[in-house]
């Protein structure tokens, strides 16, 4: 189908978008090969060197959705309200927890975002209460680390697994996913604020690159009537 990504002409196109992509990021690696996942009804094209060449981290399980983990709905830009919340005095970050199904993002693309801005990571492999591993990264001198976490509703809700088969996860099907509404809470410190924009700017890009040709990222979100999104944004005292 001519512009689609599954023609030779878009595969093309979209190894050219990750190519830019890694460039304007500082990302030294090369594309390499591009892994296609199904995730929530549409097709994400995205390069195994970006997933670690293809290969989950030490720290996921079985029991973890792939690093597709989703956060949604892709950093959209502040209402005044939120603006305002963010800075509330005597204030020492803010607490965003967003409940919804994950049309957009994953939290490790986040937690890359949130370590090229800020030049450091950890991950210790802490889990919730569902088994789900706790994203962590702290910004170079910061008092306190910025979090993810990731669970669904019910422990049954893990979507994961390629659709050509060329990356294989513990209890991976090819082209099965099991989706459903997932919790998403992040924990950050006030000086990521400032950088909010930046952060935008460069999941935005991720999202043009995974969907390809073939989609947008506003054909995926918000899917009128279903999946409603709550966000609720609190200062940590």
């Amino acid at each position: 189908m001519p512009g689609s990504s599954a023609s030779g002409a878009g595969r093309e196109d979209t190894a050219d978008c990750w190519r830019d992509f890694f460039r304007d990021q500082g990302i030294a690696q090369p594309v390499g090969q591009i892994t296609t996942f199904k995730f929530v009804g549409q097709t994400f094209h995205i390069p195994n060197s970006y997933l670690g060449g293809g290969l989950p981290r030490p720290e996921f399980g079985p029991q973890d959705a792939v690093r597709l983990q989703a956060w949604a709905p892709n950093l959209a830009p502040l209402t005044a309200e939120q603006a305002r919340t963010f800075q509330i005095p005597l204030s020492a970050g803010v607490r965003i927890t967003v409940f919804g199904h994950p049309q957009f993002l994953h939290g490790q693309a986040l937690l890359d975002e949130f370590i090229k801005a800020y030049g450091h990571e950890n991950r210790n492999g802490e889990r919730n209460a569902f088994g789900f591993t706790i994203l962590r990264a702290r910004a170079a001198g910061g008092s306190r680390w910025g979090e993810i976490h990731v669970s669904p509703e019910g422990p049954e809700n893990l979507f994961h697994c390629s659709i050509d088969g060329s990356v294989r996860y513990p209890g991976c099907t090819a082209q099965r996913w099991i989706g459903g509404p997932l919790r998403v809470e992040m924990d950050f410190d006030k000086p990521i604020i400032a950088d909010y924009p930046a952060l935008d700017a460069g999941l935005a890009g991720f999202m043009r690159c995974a969907l390809g040709p073939s989609g947008t990222p506003g054909q995926v979100w918000p899917l009128p009537g279903r999946h409603q999104l709550e966000k609720i944004w609190s200062p940590l005292q």
